[in-house]
């Protein structure tokens, strides 16, 4: 086939590709204009995992200066060198090396030499409307995953994931589109963090006896608090003898053991509620994390906090 040809078929499907992206950051808007719940005081973290058929990552064909030429210019990422082994490092910090040098080294790290090794790009930003902009943390791929982490809806971060696997493509040379990447992605993992004010203390969670106890033993009778902290030469090494302590729960953590009874895989999975500043301890106002997508993660929320309400 005619080079021109070739060129051109390229900058058409390039074209195609801007014009679905457009058409995914409109639909995007108005996904992300539906109201959440008042308890949702803000969104911390969202992100997601591709994993995705290693013939669809083509690292070996990709011009790696090209791609994170591109990546800078719709995201404002700043590329991460990875962490580079001697020899790589030497080539990469000769001086005079500029970001050729850098970007060869990490090409090659992908390409076989380190497979496990991340191509990271960090503090990026993806502007949804005129006024409307969610901060992304860090776009990381490796030999057969992408991950995206955003400030902001899981929608976003996923969004982010496909526009990622069309750029690298495109600095191939030869851009694919998403609906034909699709069917190679086997695994995606969500995960979301919130801020949440329940109206409800943290220290609810815990069940009447074991509040009692803390009550009971732990601030007075056995003075189990007291018998927590430093102790000083002036009381010969023994727990202080007048003391005040009250307490909050600052980090509760459950742990999922889901087994797959279909094809036997067992994962676990993690569900989390943690005070996330000093001020805020005792006040109803704590993180959720789990590992859902944000709309799902919204919903368990709601549910808990009705349930609580009863």
């Amino acid at each position: 086939m005619d080079p021109q040809q070739i060129s051109s078929e390229g900058a058409e499907d390039l074209q195609v590709i801007s014009e679905i992206a457009e058409r995914r950051r409109e639909d995007l808007k108005q996904a992300l204009s539906k109201p959440v719940p008042d308890f949702i005081v803000s969104t911390e973290q969202a992100e997601v995992v591709y994993t995705i058929h290693p013939n669809m990552l083509p690292y070996s064909q990709m011009d790696l200066g090209t791609l994170a030429s591109r990546l800078r210019q719709k995201y404002h990422v700043k590329f991460q060198n990875p962490s580079l082994p001697p020899s790589f490092a030497a080539l990469s910090n000769t001086e005079g090396a500029g970001d050729d040098a850098k970007y060869s080294a990490a090409k090659d790290l992908l390409a076989g030499a380190m497979p496990d090794e991340d191509l990271t790009f960090v503090q990026g930003r993806l502007a949804i409307g005129p006024d409307d902009v969610v901060a992304i943390r860090q776009i990381s791929m490796n030999s057969e995953s992408v991950h995206v982490a955003v400030t902001g809806d899981s929608k976003v971060a996923d969004l982010v994931v496909k526009e990622v696997v069309e750029e690298l493509w495109a600095s191939t040379g030869i851009p694919k589109r998403w609906d034909s990447i699709y069917p190679s992605v086997q695994m995606i993992r969500y995960g979301t963090a919130t801020k949440v004010d329940f109206g409800v203390h943290l220290e609810e969670f815990l069940s009447v006896g074991c509040r009692s106890f803390i009550t009971s033993q732990v601030l007075d009778g056995k003075n189990f608090a007291a018998r927590s902290v430093a102790r000083s030469a002036r009381d010969k090494f023994q727990p202080p003898p007048n003391t005040l302590a009250t307490w909050t729960l600052d980090d509760l953590k459950l742990v999922f053991h889901v087994f797959n009874r279909v094809n036997g895989r067992a994962e676990n999975s993690q569900f989390r509620l943690s005070v996330s500043t000093r001020d805020e301890e005792g006040t109803g106002i704590f993180i959720a994390i789990s590992e859902m997508p944000f709309d799902e993660h919204v919903e368990c929320m709601r549910a808990l906090r009705d349930y609580l309400s009863k």
